[in-house]
């Protein structure tokens, strides 16, 4: 049986290796957030999908509650954590920003003995708080490439046109080494969309 965590482990996990990333990561998301078209709301790929905008309330939602959950020390199960006149991608984001800066000051201030307490996950599961936050991460994440995907489809964005010296650079290392196979033209494709997109 492991050991329970104690309230210097807990101090550690979050002071030195969680805050950062969250800071970090909760940027990225309200940046996904911004970027639902307005009058793409209702999009869904498929019939049982959440639309784009119940895709982005959800995001915004359960990243909150997961934060909030380590500084209460309880999950909260409300169904309506944002105004119902919080509408539109933008006061989405908005919201978002606002309500994560204010939960990520109090983060900063818990003490090891409340980041230890243990949390009841809806019956499933019981946990110290301060593990909720790589939780809240990794579901944030996971519907962040959802609502990527969405984008995808629905604002698609034309390729640039490759450059001259690009080009022959290209064919000189594919004389060079061959062509690569499909797995890594995949990879490339994947990796230029996700530039393209944070840094437009």
């Amino acid at each position: 049986m492991s050991k329970a965590m104690t309230a210097d482990q807990a101090t550690f996990l979050l002071q030195d290796l969680y805050l950062g990333t969250l800071k970090t990561e909760s940027r990225t998301t309200k940046k996904i957030l911004e970027a639902v078209p307005a009058d793409k709301g209702d999009y869904r790929p498929e019939p049982a999908s959440r639309t784009a905008i119940e895709l982005a309330r959800h995001i915004a939602a359960a990243d909150i509650r997961f934060v909030e959950c380590v500084i209460n020390g309880v999950f909260d199960t409300s169904p309506s954590m944002i105004p119902e006149n919080v509408k539109t991608p933008t006061e989405i984001a908005a919201w978002y920003e606002q309500r994560y800066s204010k939960n990520f000051e109090a983060l900063t201030k818990l003490s090891g003995e409340q980041l230890v307490k243990i949390v009841d996950f809806r019956g499933i599961s019981q946990r110290p708080a301060v593990t909720f936050l790589i939780t809240g991460l990794h579901h944030t994440i996971h519907h962040r490439g959802q609502l990527a995907s969405y984008l995808r489809t629905t604002t698609p964005k034309p390729a640039k046109p490759r450059r001259p010296e690009e080009k022959a650079s290209r064919n000189a290392m594919f004389a060079r080494h061959g062509r690569p196979g499909k797995r890594y033209q995949d990879c490339v494709t994947l990796g230029r969309f996700v530039w393209r997109f944070f840094s437009s």
